[in-house]
């Protein structure tokens, strides 16, 4: 008896069907331009906020202006690499000619490939607060960010710039670059910027410089 009552509640004084409101137009009609119009809002927002989170810790005076473009493009998925190029419908070949793996992309060449984690091992860097296990780039970028900071977090992405660029020496010069050698490049880089000469984290900056 007591459901029958409510179920006969009329909930709006009057009987109404049911409708489609489109809420984004005052009047709760869909238009083309209505909907064109939300699409844009969003895409701006959506770029703002790229742009926002990304520029405080890749874009600093603190970081060389060639490492941060390099990172820059990174988080961008920007670099031309193998899966990239693949991607695109360029005609290479698949996989990383370096180690053999079926993939070669951003992460696999700054991180997951072996030669790379060689560098990470000699870099001076705790090993624990570089683990790559975001889903992108900068994903991986933005933890490593939280976890170092500083001297380190600059020595960090100019590693990952001279990881590339030891990666393209192989490529196209056939050179094999030591990974020390990668490591001390980063070193000289890094004393030889001035912003990073004055940063005194506390925590050991000669030992890592």
């Amino acid at each position: 008896m007591d459901a029958e009552c409510i179920l006969g509640i009329d909930l709006f004084g009057r009987a109404t069907m049911d409708k489609l409101i489109w809420h984004y137009d005052k009047k709760g009609e869909f238009s083309v331009r209505s909907a064109y119009l939300v699409e844009v809002e969003r895409r701006q927002e959506g770029s703002c906020l790229v742009s926002e989170r990304s520029w405080k810790f890749i874009w600093s005076p603190k970081i060389p202006p060639k490492v941060s473009l390099f990172a820059w493009r990174c988080t961008l998925d920007a670099l031309p690499i193998t899966d990239r190029l693949n991607h695109r419908g360029v005609a290479v070949e698949v996989g990383c000619g370096r180690c053999g793996g079926e993939k070669e992309d951003i992460l696999h060449m700054l991180f997951h490939y072996s030669y790379a984690r060689l560098v990470w091992a000699l870099s001076g860097i705790r090993w624990e607060s570089i683990v790559c296990s975001g889903p992108s780039v900068e994903a991986w970028f933005r933890d490593v960010h939280l976890e170092l900071g500083g001297i380190y977090w600059v020595l960090f992405l100019t590693i990952c710039w001279a990881t590339w660029g030891s990666r393209n020496q192989w490529l196209f010069k056939g050179r094999d670059t030591e990974a020390q050698e990668v490591v001390s490049l980063a070193r000289r880089i890094c004393v030889a910027t001035e912003a990073v000469k004055n940063i005194d984290d506390g925590r050991g900056v000669n030992n890592v410089i």
